[in-house]
């Protein structure tokens, strides 16, 4: 099998921090992406090179089995995997400086029945891995199936039902990191982050917009259009209506993950005084407002108090 200089994949030295792995390979990652270059065959393999190479540098512990014992060491784990390019068998030296011929033979055996080589050890499951899918709300009203590239190269449709929220994790059995000594792979968890909604506030399922009226819309009722995640519809306000009632659309808001009914709409009512009054028309105010009898602080314990 042909050997490969991983930190050459990614471009960087043999003692780079982790940060400069990481910024090497999403650099890499965004001009070889197969979706930035559909059809280019040298750019896919190119990708998958990169991603193979993150996969091992990225993770701490891969990483030192490979600058031990090179790809022998994370392709079936230690001395299991093979001779040690640069000699010995998995990085077991049979020989060198400083020893005699069986130098190396006490850490083999030591691997052996401690457990640390691979042949000690069962089939294990790999490593589970979470990715971030970020969702607007027309998404997670609907469910939308979003592709999802995997650490070697390859990619995944995981479909993302109707009704999810920030924080809601989508299982996809087999498709994390590959497992030790022939054992099943790992699963991929997909965990949605919802983009913030310019006017529309989620609660559960149901959602929520403020609806600004004038004094006299809220004191005489008005017919306003608003939108629905279905589009602009009519709302009746009704006649009276005071600042801060909700005025409820039933089945107009976000599905459920389970199924079953929508949940619904709430129009929050703010109502507006207006701030560019001309002499004339505060003259009327004042005198309408004269010629009201009800006082709307009546009947409260604190208005009472002092009377």
């Amino acid at each position: 099998m042909a050997t490969t200089d991983l930190y050459a994949d990614l471009g960087v030295k043999r003692d780079a921090s982790s940060e400069e792995i990481k910024r090497a390979y999403r650099r890499l990652a965004r001009k070889f992406h197969p979706d930035v270059n559909p059809g280019n065959r040298r750019a896919e393999e190119r990708f998958k090179k990169i991603a193979r190479a993150y996969d091992i540098l990225g993770d701490p512990e891969k990483r030192a089995q490979y600058d031990r014992f090179g790809e022998a060491g994370v392709n079936g784990g230690g001395f299991a995997g093979g001779p040690h390019p640069s000699g010995g068998f998995g990085g077991a030296s049979f020989g060198g400086a400083g020893g005699g011929p069986f130098e190396g033979f006490g850490d083999l055996f030591e691997q052996l029945f401690r457990g640390g080589g691979a042949r000690a050890q069962g089939p294990a499951k790999g490593q589970d891995v979470e990715t971030h899918v970020t969702l607007t709300l027309a998404e997670a009203a609907r469910g939308v199936t979003r592709r999802i590239f995997l650490g070697d190269g390859t990619s995944v449709d995981v479909k993302i039902p109707a009704g999810v929220d920030t924080g809601t994790k989508i299982r996809v059995s087999g498709k994390g990191r590959p497992g030790g000594v022939g054992g099943p792979r790992g699963d991929l968890f997909a965990i949605v982050q919802m983009v913030s909604h310019p006017y529309f506030r989620r609660e559960g399922s149901d959602l929520y917009f403020d609806l600004p009226l004038t004094i006299v819309e809220a004191t005489l009722g008005v017919q306003v259009l608003i939108p629905t995640l279905d589009g602009r519809t009519q709302l009746t306000v009704p006649a009276g209506v005071a600042s801060g009632a909700k005025l409820r659309l039933r089945g107009k808001g976000l599905p459920t993950t389970k199924g079953g009914a929508r949940g619904d709409q709430f129009a929050v009512i703010k109502i507006v005084s207006p701030k560019n009054l001309s002499a004339a028309d505060r003259a009327r105010l004042q005198d309408l407002g004269e010629r009201i009898s009800e006082d709307p602080r009546a009947g409260l314990p604190w208005a009472e108090e002092g009377k």
